[in-house]
């Protein structure tokens, strides 16, 4: 008699996605267009495979490029604005069942530190795409419906359920935390090569790709500062590493920070450090 046992399953499991709707979203350049912004009452995903195009997502803008994922909860409003350049997409509508108790957030993923297995990913997607998928609806630029006919399509949404469920349960929380320490490092970044000179929270939302109001939002509850005051902050680690690294004068470190005169500027700094500049220096210069 043999070892070997088998294992045996009386009935089907139930489906923890079910796939309605793929397709490849693919625009030739030199087609500048914005869609409408618009919302789902069904969860989509999108795997970018070339090209970039910006989204527009729950009032944040993305640079949507090549191996970045996109997760949008349903009823999450969002809309594509496609650049002159050219770009592809593949694109899946689908109810979760398994998800239907929780709270319905977006995700977006575009870190380099994860696009290997990203692509990983999207090299598995479209393998099964085109394996269980008939290939004239491929050749379309429209999405398409899923149906009983396709065999084997529950292999692709296991595999779309797994991707899921990995950002959502198992990489949300650390990609949204990575991202939020991203998004601080790179204020602070873009302060620093203004060489401290005054930075608007308009440019520093513009150069982000964020609208203002979330940016505020973001910064706040990470901080819980106001934006300007986390980029004057920024500004004052500057003038501080001036003050005592560097033979400059109070009055010509007024001038390099723009301000107006050497008054306004010890106020400024007074006001974050409850010192005057040259009181703090004879302190901290050793």
């Amino acid at each position: 008699m043999s070892d070997t046992k088998r294992i045996i399953f009386s009935s089907p499991l139930a489906p923890r996605l079910i796939l309605k709707q793929a397709g490849f979203n693919n625009q030739p350049p030199g087609r500048k267009r914005t869609l409408v912004r618009h919302t789902h009452n069904f969860w989509s995903i999108d795997f970018c495979i070339d090209g970039t195009s910006k989204v527009e997502l729950e009032k944040r803008f993305y640079t949507f490029k090549r191996g970045d994922i996109m997760l949008i909860a349903p009823g999450k409003e969002h809309r594509f604005i496609y650049t002159w350049e050219s770009f592809s997409c593949y694109s899946f509508k689908m109810d979760i069942p398994a998800l239907e108790s929780l709270q319905k957030n977006s995700i977006y993923v575009g870190d380099a530190e994860s696009l290997k297995p990203r692509l990983g990913m999207l090299e598995a997607v479209k393998n099964c795409l085109y394996a269980f998928c008939p290939e004239k609806l491929l050749q379309t630029n429209l999405p398409f419906s899923i149906n009983s006919s396709f065999v084997d399509i529950r292999i692709l949404e296991e595999l779309l359920y797994g991707i899921a469920h990995h950002y959502i349960f198992g990489e949300a929380s650390h990609t949204v935390e990575h991202q939020n320490n991203t998004l601080l490092e790179e204020i602070s970044r873009f302060v620093y090569l203004r060489n401290g000179k005054p930075v608007t929270v308009g440019e520093v939302a513009e150069h982000l790709g964020y609208s203002t109001g979330h940016l505020r939002t973001i910064v706040r509850s990470l901080t819980g500062n106001s934006t300007k005051t986390f980029i004057d902050l920024e500004r004052i680690k500057i003038m501080k590493e001036l003050l005592l690294y560097s033979d400059v004068r109070i009055g010509e470190l007024a001038q390099l920070m723009d301000f107006q005169d050497t008054k306004y500027f010890s106020r400024f700094f007074r006001k974050y450090t409850g010192e005057l500049p040259r009181s703090w220096a004879k302190k901290n210069i050793r």
